[in-house]
């Protein structure tokens, strides 16, 4: 049975390499930087760029919402993506312009003439902010100006595939400690002496490693400044057993109220670990859960189980691997 079921996966494997279609890549518009850590009263740009991928782009438009209690638009500047090749264009007026009161900002622009679209990346537009808020965060969401977004060159001039990245705003506060602590239980709520717990800013990308003791179940982190977390800042909790046995992986949201105290405690509770490819969770690694790695690849998806080499993807190797694995067992 073990190996009809290697051969049924390895075979749908084949079938889909054969018959799977070629997939295009889509046109993207962006908000960069895609994070943005500011003071109050504080003066800043972002840009909205536009990636074509594949495709020729002979108009691009979007409408940008913020935060209007925290942010303030000052400035609007056109960029140099629609004219790099030197021809060229005019921006829709109406309604490109800044909506302090509605927190929004329009943009319409397209190139001139009977000429190709643009293929290479560039700076659709510049924006400046004021930061008029005292702390928390403002999303900078992209969405369509009225349901248009890219638009590819005539005779054609038809709506363009694109992906949407958006961007946050961080307003930092007065510089003062900030301490994360808590208490790290098994599975069966027991304690767990001796945790090891990672904590990372993921907004900021930034990573620290609590202290701990071996003969308490006590963690905590002390940051010498809340410019290390802001309101509104996403911390993630990644905490293990010492023999490596338990884990547990959870994030929390830091609230205003949290920043005024100067911190906050959370406890963190262990499950069982996985084993690496038991992607069904029902103890075992075997062709159930390659087919299910299989699937994930070609879907696009992702799982931290399924990722057997620790490449930040799921391929059909992963699935590979696991045959590998059901067929030494």
């Amino acid at each position: 049975m073990k190996l009809k079921g290697i051969q049924l996966i390895i075979m749908t494997a084949v079938i889909l390499c054969i018959f799977a279609l070629p997939v295009m890549a889509t046109s993207m518009i962006s908000v960069e930087p895609a994070y943005t850590e500011v003071w109050q009263g504080d003066e800043f740009t972002v840009n909205i760029t536009v990636d074509p991928a594949e495709y020729n782009v002979y108009a691009a438009s979007y409408t940008l919402y913020f935060n209007n209690t925290l942010l303030n638009a000052t400035s609007l500047e056109k960029g140099s993506f629609l004219t790099q090749d030197g021809n060229p264009s005019n921006i829709q007026d109406p309604p490109t312009g800044i909506d302090n009161t509605a927190g929004e900002i329009k943009y319409g622009e397209y190139r001139v003439g009977n000429v190709p679209g643009i293929t290479e990346y560039g700076v659709l537009t510049t924006i400046t902010f004021q930061v008029i808020g005292e702390e928390g965060i403002s999303q900078l969401n992209l969405s369509d100006l009225d349901l248009a977004l890219l638009y590819s060159a005539p005779p054609e001039y038809v709506p363009v595939p694109t992906t949407l990245n958006n961007g946050r705003v961080g307003i930092a506060q007065t510089q003062s400690p900030f301490v994360i602590s808590g208490y790290v239980f098994n599975e069966d709520e027991s304690v767990c002496n001796d945790p090891a717990v990672n904590i990372t800013n993921m907004d900021m990308g930034v990573e620290w490693m609590a202290k701990t003791n071996e003969t308490s179940n006590y963690y905590q982190l002390a940051l010498s400044s809340c410019a290390d977390v802001i309101a509104g800042a996403i911390i993630r909790f990644d905490a293990t057993s010492p023999d490596g046995s338990q884990s547990h992986v959870t994030e929390h949201t830091v609230t205003p109220d949290e920043v005024d105290a100067g911190g906050f405690k959370y406890n963190i509770t262990l499950e069982p670990l996985r084993l690496p490819g038991d992607v069904n969770d029902d103890g075992e690694i075997n062709s159930a859960d390659a087919a299910i790695v299989l699937q994930m690849a070609v879907c696009g998806d992702y799982n931290t189980i399924a990722d057997i080499n620790h490449d930040n993807s799921v391929t059909s190797l992963d699935a590979l691997m696991i045959l590998q694995v059901v067929e030494e067992l």
